[in-house]
Parts: structure tokens; C-alpha cells; sequence
């Protein structure tokens, strides 16, 4: 069982944020993250060639192999002379230092004079500088390479190939024979080293197109992945009632409710009102301001719980759960749309305070209240009134006191009007015959001390009336007679005078009499005899004489008379007699 709390002394809520403001927050910072991710990925083209590079180093010479064989379908983007570029480039630059190294080690180079030395250095550093200006064209600007691939070419190949015939022609001179195969040797050393293999460097923008298709698969992954958890979560649920809510302020409820409680009251910190006030704008969380009956209706229902002490009921599932419609709270039930409440019953539950003044226009489609055996005291509110389609007010075995409101038999559709059992005073209204429907009146257990109005004989449809235990004087009227529904009769432990009117033999579907524990005087009616349905008579504790008829004794009615030997009743088939 879960109920709120709310203590006596009341801080006004502070505003809080809305939950799926934050919640779209969090969704944006990490969409923007992603496409911050992404952007970086995607936007730096010297990744993607060093990438390419890092494949191209590590990959073995098998691989190579296979990738010359396979060039045609990998490296489509670039035109056939682009490739021999590329290629070249990357040989050169592989095989350079050992190129240079091959010219300094010949015998020819090391007797050859510092202008040989000079000339050899000056077309190493042109190789290398245009080796440095191919790259860059290569992997930063394609339309560098295009421009000058014409031009690059020729230069690597004079440069490189003619500066080494030309030393190699230059120390012949001073040797021949020796020099001639030297120089043939040295040039065909340069020659195969100028005659570079042919490896393949993968297609940048290939590469980069997989790189970018795979960032975009991630990031798209785990987009799907927050929103379903958000989702989960209830983030994306329609949240345009906590939106309606927001927009109300404490003015604008008071404005409606006050209708049903005092405006005095919605603004005293502390009342049963404010708190019921206070819980409708901060803690409820479905928010019915749309619908003005239903808003009414769940305030006064707070109003009743925090008025009869509601935390320390044995039994208040639901009550005051803001997610929980009120047509689910304990002892409550709706009408078949789950809207409007029509039944409160809560019997033996620890209920302790007053009836709010609220429940009548609070709760205008109320038909049935069932509050028996609590401990609700103070007295009946005349707004009862105002509950046009109540049929059943049970209040039994609680302490109410006061009087029993006028304005009570105004309620047309009542059928059961049960208030046994409590401290109720006064007289029982002759208006009780606007009452036209009433079928159960049981007052019985109070303090009324006024006698039975004749206008009770107007109640056609009652089948059970019961006045035990009060005051009541005087006679029971000879209009009792008109009853011919009643089943029960029951007027026993009061003040009663007068005589057993005759007209009850009309009662033909009377099932209990009791008429014991009072001052009737006068003779037992021989009429009584003729009602057949009797199965328990009591009329024991009077003043009566005569006797009873002898057809009881062929009922199995119990019959309890002043039968005794010091008594003047005659009853031969009597259950009980008393003294």
C-alpha cells in the first residue's frame, strides 16, 4: 500500500524543470557529438592518405603481387599515367638512398673529380625535390599533377640516368678497357635499379568512400540506440497535459474549485483544502484542467482523505498516486467510461474525522456511499442534498451526532437511508414522505426522541423500518397500515405508548415484529393471527394482556411473550415467555 504524506506546515513547490526538457537535451549535446565525431572522420583527407600508406607499407610482397595483377579494378579512378607516377614515385623513394650509395661505391666514382661529385649531388637533390613536389601533388592537389605530370617525367629520367652515364663516360677516359666494363656494369646496375616494380596504391577515394559509409552506419546506430532506450523511458510519451498544467496557475484553480470549497479555505496554509489544492498542482501528473468536473471530483477526493485521516487507513491503495486515474483508488468505482464516480465504499477501514462539506458538489454523480463501522464523527452536512443521484447512504456504527438534516429527504432517488448505530437526535422529519422510493429506513441505535410521524404511511415501497433503541414516545400511527410492502418492523427498546394498532394485520408480507421493551397497554389483537408470513414476534416487556392467537401454533414462528406466572398473556405456543 502506498500513499503520499503531506505534513501539516506547507512550503510552496518550487518550479520544477520539465522532465522532457532535460530529456531532449541530453538528445540533442548527443546527436551533436555524433555529427561532431563524424565530421572529423570524414573532413581530413591527409587521414585517409596516411591510412592508404600505412595499408601500402604493411603489405607483404605477395600482396603486391596481387595487387598489380588486380590494378585494373582497384585503381579505376586514376588514368594510366597517373598510375606510372604514382608508382614510380614511391619505388624512387624506396630505392634512392640505395641508388646513390651504388654510384658512390663504383670504381670510376671514387677516382671521379669533386665537379663529378658535385654534378652527382645536384641530380640526387633535384630527384628528391621533385620527388617532394609529386607527392604533394599526388595526395594534396589532383589538379597540380595533371598540370605538370608531362613535365616530371623527363626530368626524373635525364636527371637520374643521364648524370650517371655521363661520370660513368668521364672515367673511361683514363682507363678503357676496365672503365668500358665498369661503366657497362654501373649502367646496367642503374638501369635495373631505375626499373622499378610496379605495386599498387590503393584507391584513396575508395578507401575514403568506406571509411565515410562506416562512419555513417556507427552513427546511425547509436542514434538508433539512445532514442529506443529514450523511448523506453517514456521520454516520447505525450506530455501536452504537463504542458495544459504549466500553463495554470494557483488563481486559476482556485477559480474552479471554488465552487466546491470556500475560497477562505483554498488560501488557509494548513486546511484539509490547500493541501488537497496543493497536491492537484504539484503532484498530480494527469491533469484533467480540460475537464472541470473531473478536476472537481479528484480535489474532493483529496479533500476527503486528508478529512478523515487518510495516511492511517488499514487499506488506501492508490490514494493520491498523481499517475493513477481516481476511478482506481481503493473503495472507488466509476461509471463503465472510467470518467465519473458513482460508488464510495469504504467499511471498516480506520476512517477517522468529519464528512467534508465538499462531497456533494464534488462528486455529483455519487449513487452509492457505504462508509459503515469507521470512526467519522461530527454531524451530516444539509449539501447532501445536493447529491440528486444518491440511492444508498449507509453511515452505520460511526459516532455522527446532531440532528438528522431536513434537506436529507430531498434526495427522491434514495432507497436505503441506513444511520443505526450513531448519536443522532432530534425527530425523524414528516417530510419523510418526499422519500417515494425508500425502501430501508434504519435509524435505529440513536438518540431521536420525538415520535413516529404519520406521514411514514406514505412510503409504499418500504420493506424494512427500524427505530430500535431510541426516545421515541407516543403510539405507533394506524397509517403504518399502508405499508403493504414491509417485511421488517422492527421498534423494540423505546418509549412507545398506546396500543398495537389494528391495522397491522394488512401486513401480509410482514416477516418480523418487534414491538418488545416498551409501555404498550391494551389487548393483543386477535388480527395479528391473520398474518401468515410472521416468523419472529416479539412482544415481550409491555404492558399488554389477552392472548395470542392459537394459529401461531401451527407456524414455526418464535414468539416471545409476558407469558409467565405473574403475567396476564395466554400464549400456548409460545418460544419464550418472560415474567
Amino acid at each position: 500500500t502506498t500513499t503520499t504524506t503531506t505534513t501539516t506546515t506547507h512550503l510552496k513547490p518550487s518550479p520544477s524543470i520539465h522532465p522532457s526538457s532535460q530529456s531532449y537535451q541530453s538528445i540533442t549535446i548527443t546527436i551533436i557529438i555524433i555529427i561532431i565525431m563524424s565530421q572529423s572522420i570524414t573532413s581530413d583527407p591527409t587521414s585517409i592518405a596516411d591510412a592508404s600508406t600505412v595499408v601500402m607499407r604493411n603489405t607483404s610482397d605477395v600482396q603486391h603481387s596481387h595487387e598489380y595483377k588486380s590494378s585494373s579494378s582497384i585503381a579505376r579512378s586514376y588514368t594510366d599515367e597517373e598510375l606510372a607516377i604514382a608508382n614510380n614515385l614511391r619505388e624512387r623513394k624506396k630505392n634512392e638512398g640505395s641508388r646513390r650509395a651504388l654510384l658512390m661505391d663504383h670504381p670510376n666514382a671514387r677516382d671521379s673529380n669533386d665537379n663529378d661529385n658535385n654534378d652527382t649531388d645536384d641530380c640526387s637533390s633535384s630527384a628528391s625535390v621533385e620527388t617532394g613536389a609529386a607527392v604533394k601533388s599526388l595526395y594534396g592537389n589532383q589538379k597540380y599533377l595533371k598540370s605538370s605530370r608531362s613535365k616530371m617525367l623527363p626530368s626524373v629520367n635525364e636527371d637520374d640516368v643521364m648524370g650517371a652515364e655521363s661520370n660513368a663516360q668521364g672515367n673511361g677516359k683514363v682507363k678503357e678497357d676496365a672503365g668500358n666494363e665498369a661503366s657497362d656494369e654501373n649502367e646496367s646496375s642503374l638501369l635495373s635499379l631505375l626499373n622499378f616494380s610496379k605495386p599498387i596504391v590503393p584507391s584513396s577515394s575508395s578507401f575514403g568512400r568506406k571509411k565515410i559509409v562506416f562512419a555513417f552506419i556507427v552513427m546511425f546506430s547509436v542514434i538508433g540506440i539512445i532514442v529506443a532506450i529514450l523511448f523506453g523511458a517514456g521520454v516520447f510519451e505525450d506530455d501536452s497535459s504537463e504542458d495544459a498544467q504549466e500553463g495554470w496557475g494557483r488563481e486559476d484553480y482556485i477559480n474552479v474549485l471554488a465552487v466546491v470549497s470556500p475560497r477562505n479555505l483554498l488560501d488557509t496554509v494548513g486546511s484539509d483544502q490547500y493541501r488537497a489544492l496543493d497536491w492537484i498542482m504539484s503532484v498530480d501528473k494527469l491533469n484533467v484542467t480540460d475537464d472541470e468536473d473531473r478536476l472537481k471530483q479528484r480535489y474532493t477526493l483529496c479533500v476527503f482523505f486528508y478529512s478523515l485521516n487518510g495516511e492511517d487507513w488499514l487499506l488506501n491503495t492508490s490514494w493520491l498516486d498523481g499517475n493513477e486515474n481516481e476511478c482506481t483508488w481503493y473503495g472507488v468505482t466509476c461509471g463503465q467510461d472510467q470518467r465519473m464516480i458513482e460508488r464510495i465504499e469504504i467499511e471498516s477501514n480506520m476512517l477517522a474525522g468529519s464528512l467534508p462539506e465538499e462531497l456533494a458538489k464534488g462528486l455529483p454523480t455519487l449513487s452509492y456511499f457505504n462508509l459503515e463501522q469507521n470512526g467519522i464523527h461530527g454531524s451530516l452536512s444539509k449539501n447532501f442534498a445536493d447529491l440528486r443521484n444518491l440511492s444508498v447512504l449507509s453511515l452505520r456504527d460511526n459516532t455522527l451526532s446532531g440532528t438528522i438534516p431536513i434537506h436529507l429527504f430531498d434526495i427522491s432517488k434514495l432507497k436505503i437511508l441506513n444511520l443505526k448505530d450513531n448519536a443522532l437526535s432530534g425527530s425523524i422529519h414528516i417530510t419523510i414522505d418526499r422519500l417515494e422510493y425508500l425502501e430501508e429506513l434504519d435509524l435505529g441505535g440513536n438518540r431521536l426522541d420525538a415520535n413516529i410521524p404519520s406521514e411514514i404511511g406514505q412510503v409504499k415501497y418500504l420493506r424494512k423500518l427500524d427505530l430500535t433503541s431510541n426516545l421515541l414516545v407516543s403510539s405507533i400511527p394506524s397509517t403504518i397500515g399502508r405499508l403493504t410492502s414491509l417485511e421488517y418492523m422492527i421498534l423494540s427498546n423505546n418509549a412507545l405508548t398506546g396500543t398495537i394498532p389494528s391495522e397491522i394485520e394488512f401486513l401480509q408480507s410482514l416477516i418480523q415484529l418487534r414491538l418488545d421493551k416498551n409501555n404498550l397497554q391494551g389487548q393483543v389483537s386477535s388480527t395479528i393471527g391473520n398474518i401468515t408470513s410472521l416468523t419472529l414476534l416479539k412482544i415481550n416487556d409491555n404492558m399488554l394482556s389477552g392472548s395470542i392467537p392459537s394459529s401461531f401454533c401451527y407456524t414455526n414462528a418464535t414468539i416471545s411473550a409476558d407469558c409467565g406466572i405473574n403475567n396476564t398473556i395466554i400464549c400456548e405456543c409460545c418460544t419464550t415467555c418472560f415474567d
